[in-house]
């Protein structure tokens, strides 16, 4: 499979606290890419939105374009971890893959079904099992990418 890699805006932040950042919490530093040093973290980092949005009604989630965000997110972990696993970071690749596959569940994008998000349930807890790095990213990376199938329907 090729992959093509694209030009994306770096974000520059600093960590008050060395070991989280806004309920987001550091869980591999200082991995070497071809571009740079990166820090994997457990949780998406947003901007601050300049618009007030109501928060949705608990129980009544809208998951209107969660479709085109879940795909992106795919997108992305798959740039970065195709990187990182050929340069021989199979840990760190992993690492992308299952944030990825969490982010995914977190969203429930509407055009999955319940198989698809039990395929990436089974994926993570298989994972959490085991050691073998490169057989993690593996993993997850199947899994991702029967989900990205999924969501182009």
């Amino acid at each position: 499979m090729k992959h093509v890699f694209k030009k994306v805006q770096t974000l520059f932040f600093t960590f008050l606290d060395l070991n989280s950042y806004n309920q987001a919490r550091v869980i591999n530093t200082d991995i070497q890419a071809n571009n740079g040093v990166i820090h994997v973290i457990d949780n998406v980092i947003l901007p601050a939105s300049k618009s007030k949005v109501k928060p949705a009604k608990k129980g009544n989630k809208s998951r209107a374009g969660s479709s085109k965000i879940a795909m992106s997110i795919i997108e992305e972990s798959i740039d970065i971890g195709v990187d990182l696993f050929n340069a021989g970071n199979e840990r760190a690749c992993a690492s992308i893959s299952k944030l990825a596959a969490m982010s995914v569940l977190e969203i429930q994008p509407d055009t999955l079904d319940n198989g698809d998000l039990a395929a990436l349930k089974a994926a993570l807890k298989k994972v959490s099992k085991s050691d073998d790095n490169k057989e993690n990213a593996c993993t997850l990376r199947k899994a991702i990418d029967k989900t990205y199938s999924s969501l182009k329907e």
